[in-house]
């Protein structure tokens, strides 16, 4: 688009004449003195760059309305992409939540089967620490 050549009727075809360029770092650089010499030279080819129907302004425009555009440009299309993500993921979350709440139900449930068992088995070694020794009753009439 900066080096592109405007089909307008004027003296102005390019950016570049205008005082408007890419840099070697890939930045816009403005020349300011050579914009303003122009302005005051050719007024008339000036507008007829920035407004014509095959100009800058509607060039311009149209790279605008595809990149930004309310109807299928790029944004619009990629913001739509990553909401179907977002939704997607909103779902295996909702799975992985379900799933979670299950297995701490089972985890629980044999937490409590566990503890259960272990007081059984305390009470029952209380009961065989309890047991007495019976003592002999032939071991004294010999």
């Amino acid at each position: 688009m900066l080096s592109e050549q405007f089909r307008v009727s004027g003296s102005i075809q390019t950016l570049s004449q205008l005082g408007i360029r890419l840099n070697e770092k890939g930045e816009l650089s403005f020349d300011e003195s050579k914009f303003n010499a122009l302005l005051l030279s050719d007024l008339d080819s000036v507008e007829e760059f920035f407004t014509s129907d095959k100009g800058f302004s509607v060039a311009i425009d149209a790279v605008v309305e595809r990149l930004a555009g309310e109807e299928n440009s790029v944004l619009i299309n990629r913001n739509e992409t990553l909401q179907i993500r977002i939704d997607r993921n909103e779902i295996r979350i909702i799975d992985f939540t379900g799933r979670l709440d299950k297995q701490r139900e089972r985890l629980f449930l044999t937490f409590v089967r566990l503890e259960q068992t272990i007081g059984r088995l305390q009470s029952n070694l209380g009961a065989i620490q309890n047991i007495q020794p019976v003592p002999s009753i032939l071991t004294g009439s010999r």
